[in-house]
């Protein structure tokens, strides 16, 4: 009885050691794989966070050109009309002033 009783306490020895080894091997494999997925995620975020800027980035360039765009067209038309307006104005009264008479 005593030698099956220390038999048995050896194999319960065994099976503990062996599931804490095999617990132990789970959570260093789910440890990886979790600082795997965590790499991943963080570097999908970061390369999202690129991309996102990129196109921040990108549009305001296409804004700030388009802005200016709109600026120099707006000058170039109230100058133009200003211009054109005011000789104009002054022209046709003139006109008008020598029909008249």
């Amino acid at each position: 009885m005593i030698h099956w009783s220390t038999l048995n306490t050896s194999i319960i020895i065994i099976i503990i050691i062996t599931i804490v080894i095999v617990f132990i091997i789970v959570i260093v494999i789910i440890i990886m794989i979790l600082l795997l997925l965590l790499l991943i995620i963080i570097s999908i975020i970061i390369s999202i966070i690129i991309i996102i800027s990129i196109i921040f980035i990108i549009i305001i360039i296409l804004i700030i050109i388009i802005i200016i765009i709109i600026i120099i067209i707006i000058i170039i038309v109230v100058v133009v009309v200003m211009s054109t307006s005011s000789s104009y104005s002054h022209y046709h009264h003139h006109h008008h002033h020598n029909i008249h008479h």
